[in-house]
């Protein structure tokens, strides 16, 4: 019984290495519906840009914005190297 207590403790204690610290794959990103079809429309596009100033370096963000007269907008908004 002491023996094999001793080998599984062995085996948890030698199996275990340090790793590199592992960075994510992707990106953090972030979905936006925006329904302008009414009054606010004008507004809308200048949320957008306060979106655009807000972002981080490893966000995206991506922004539908139905206008309601039959015209869309799908924007795709990100920052690299510190630029918007």
């Amino acid at each position: 019984m002491k023996h094999l207590l001793f080998i599984l403790i062995a085996t948890i204690c030698f199996s275990c290495k340090p790793t590199e610290s592992l960075k994510p794959q992707s990106s953090e990103t972030l979905v936006i519906y925006m329904a302008a079809d009414n009054d606010l429309k004008g507004n809308a596009l200048l949320n957008v840009y306060d979106m655009v100033e807000g972002i981080k370096e490893d966000q995206k963000v991506v922004v539908f914005m139905d206008k309601g007269d039959k015209s869309s907008y799908m924007m795709a908004l990100n920052k690299e190297n510190g630029t918007n």
